[in-house]
């Protein structure tokens, strides 16, 4: 998993990098820690938006 944390900081905008590392200070974690926290939020977010488009009738957003 490191190892994409290491390719995505690579590869992405400065000022995003610098809010990682000030995230990191404030929660007293390293940047890799919390560039992982980030992906894994992200993925979750994804899989529950996948999970509320294959369910749209048990989405509170999507109810009629």
């Amino acid at each position: 998993m490191l190892e994409v944390a290491d390719l995505l900081i690579e590869n992405i905008d400065d000022d995003l990098v610098r809010a990682i590392e000030r995230n990191a200070r404030m929660r007293g974690t390293t940047v890799d820690e919390e560039a992982i926290r980030l992906i894994e939020l992200g993925l979750a977010n994804v899989a529950q938006a996948e999970g509320n488009l294959s369910h749209p009738h048990t989405s509170p957003g999507l109810q009629s």
